[in-house]
């Protein structure tokens, strides 16, 4: 089942790193999405971890994205604690030059079809 979000990225936290008890450095990086389109806006903390946070660092406040996303509830000491983590984000609109950033085998690459790239790619 495929997950998305939509929205304004308003907020990065401090990237959290530590090692693993394998002694394997990890990463890891909460960012704040604002949802646009909701007659009342919600802002929901997603998470990037490993390598998923360079695709965060490359997108700048302000940006409109849809973010592909998991959400995973884990239990400890008697307390449910839910996680919504992102794999793919996606800048929209203006600005959207960045791109996608994805780590998923599934993924591929956003395709232009605005009026001026159709026209452009035309053989005549």
């Amino acid at each position: 089942m495929a997950l998305e979000l939509s929205g304004k990225l308003i907020q990065k936290m401090p990237e959290q790193t530590g090692v693993s008890k394998a002694g394997k450095s990890w990463v890891k990086q909460y960012f704040i999405l604002e949802t646009v389109e909701d007659k009342f806006p919600k802002k929901i903390s997603v998470s990037v971890f490993g390598e998923k946070v360079d695709m965060l660092r490359n997108i700048p406040l302000g940006a409109n994205v849809k973010v592909s996303i998991n959400i995973e509830s884990r239990e400890w000491q008697g307390k449910w604690f839910t996680d919504v983590s992102a794999w793919r984000m996606e800048v929209m609109g203006a600005g959207a030059s960045n791109g996608a950033y994805s780590d998923g085998p599934h993924a591929e690459p956003p395709i232009d079809v605005s009026p001026n790239s159709v026209a452009d790619d035309l053989p005549f």
